[in-house]
């Protein structure tokens, strides 16, 4: 009996239990199905996401492929043919403000001899105010001195990279403005653009500040004179003799205007660099090649506005030149060879001169490289003086357009003689001078920053180093 009420009592108490509501268990079973919906959207989106991860890996992968084949074929930056068009200008009118400030040419240094910078800077003193004994340096078409046994130790303090900012074995700095007599002699308008304060500009002395005095009898140069042998005229630029001396196919212009170039010292500044064909040269995946172009690190693209700028400061250049040249100079069989004075005449005669247009559209893509000034940045490419690179790049455009205004190459390889060495050892002999402390208290505390300051009682004048900082 006992157990029978025990069992009922159970069967009561689950009878009496009441029932779930319906609607319970139907939210029940909706949150659960929602709760697998939304672990099933998540897994999607999850996957969704991985595969949208992939498919922008693999069109990246496919544009740096695309690129890179342009690179390799030479068609990924703006060319010369795509970049400008000509249009045919002429002489600049005397009175032109920006041909006025030219022909001014450059203001005096404003500094002294102690920090001044004689071998970046062609200096005006040293270069221009020659006693009137001094001899022109005596520069063949053929020079055989060629020190090639210390060429790469000496050149590599000055130059360790080329204008793309690499190290490429076996690469030669150039010069910009021609090392032979007879092709320097057609820039023969250029050094009153470089120095002012100068009206008596005889042939004599334009030569001698082109290609550097000498001692009477003595064929050795004199100390920080000939703009030929400065270090600011000489670059390592990838396949410059392939596509700037051989054929005229690559193009360098600074990205300054006119008053920056007038005024320029010794500061860095950015360039344009851009390949073209020609018809020697027609093939452009070389010409990517010679050139390095055809590399994909480290590219920098010039915008509109420094493209505009670049080929502006090109058209005045070639305009100035096509203006100079509108008088010959009083050449004479006495002063110079034949060959000048043919060549002088021919320019003089030219009735119009070819400038380059920029092209109406916004889809440039020019490579900029950067110069530094030797001073702040010593391992990278030192900058050349931006009127000689625009000099070359007026060269390599009239040359292009068959103009030939002024001589683009050398005769022969472009070896350096023993008067670049010397120009070289004097620049880094200076540029060493430069690390040591002045001697002089007024000009140490000027270089530091503190002019006026009180010299200390235990200075002693002229025995400066280290240890006596």
């Amino acid at each position: 009996m006992e157990s029978n009420h025990d069992g009922n009592h159970n069967d009561n108490r689950k009878s009496a239990r009441p029932p779930l509501p319906e609607g319970n268990n139907k939210r029940r079973k909706t949150k659960n199905l929602e709760q697998k919906i939304e672990q099933e959207n998540q897994r999607k989106n999850e996957e969704n996401q991985r595969l949208n991860e992939e498919i922008q890996r693999l069109k990246e992968q496919l544009q740096r492929s695309k690129e890179q084949n342009k690179l390799d074929d030479g068609t990924y930056f703006t060319t010369i043919q795509t970049l400008w068009d000509i249009e045919i200008g002429g002489a600049l009118n005397e009175a032109n403000e920006e041909y006025k400030m030219l022909l001014q040419g450059r203001p005096k240094p404003d500094f002294q001899k102690e920090d001044g910078i004689y071998a970046s800077r062609h200096h005006e003193e040293q270069m221009c105010n020659l006693p009137e004994e001094t001899k022109c340096l005596v520069l063949t078409d053929k020079s055989d001195h060629h020190r090639s046994s210390i060429c790469s130790e000496e050149k590599l303090k000055i130059w360790p990279k080329n204008v793309l900012n690499k190290s490429v074995e076996g690469e030669i700095v150039r010069h910009l403005l021609p090392h032979s007599y007879s092709n320097a002699a057609t820039y023969w308008f250029l050094p009153p653009w470089l120095y002012s304060g100068t009206e008596d500009w005889t042939w004599d002395k334009r030569m001698k500040v082109l290609l550097g005095g000498r001692k009477e009898d003595v064929n050795k140069r004199q100390k920080f004179t000939g703009i030929l042998h400065s270090v600011c005229n000489k670059a390592r630029i990838c396949g410059q003799k392939e596509c700037m001396d051989d054929e005229p196919c690559l193009i360098i212009a600074p990205i300054l205007s006119l008053d920056e170039v007038v005024q320029w010292k010794d500061g860095g500044y950015d360039a344009i660099m851009v390949i073209g064909t020609t018809s020697g040269k027609s093939n452009i995946k070389h010409i990517a090649q010679y050139t390095h172009m055809n590399e994909n690190d480290d590219i920098v693209c010039a915008d509109n506005d420094e493209i505009k700028k670049a080929t502006n400061l090109l058209r005045f250049f070639l305009q100035a030149i096509f203006t100079a040249t509108r008088r010959v100079p009083d050449l004479t069989q006495d002063t110079t060879t034949q060959s000048i004075i043919d060549q002088a005449k021919r320019v003089s005669d030219l009735q119009e001169v070819i400038l380059p247009s920029l092209k109406q559209t916004n889809k440039f893509k020019v490579r900029k490289i950067r110069f530094e000034a030797f001073s702040k940045t010593p391992n990278d490419h030192p900058a050349p003086d931006p009127m000689l690179l625009v000099m070359k790049a007026c060269a390599v455009f009239s040359t292009r357009t068959e103009q030939n205004m002024v001589a683009n190459s050398e005769p022969k390889e472009d070896n350096w003689d023993e008067m670049d060495y010397i120009a070289l050892d004097n620049f880094i002999e200076y540029q060493q001078q430069r690390l040591k402390p002045s001697s002089n208290w007024d000009i140490l505390a000027k270089q530091l920053g503190q002019p006026g300051a009180s010299r200390p009682e235990n200075w002693n004048e002229g025995i400066v180093g280290p240890r006596d900082l």
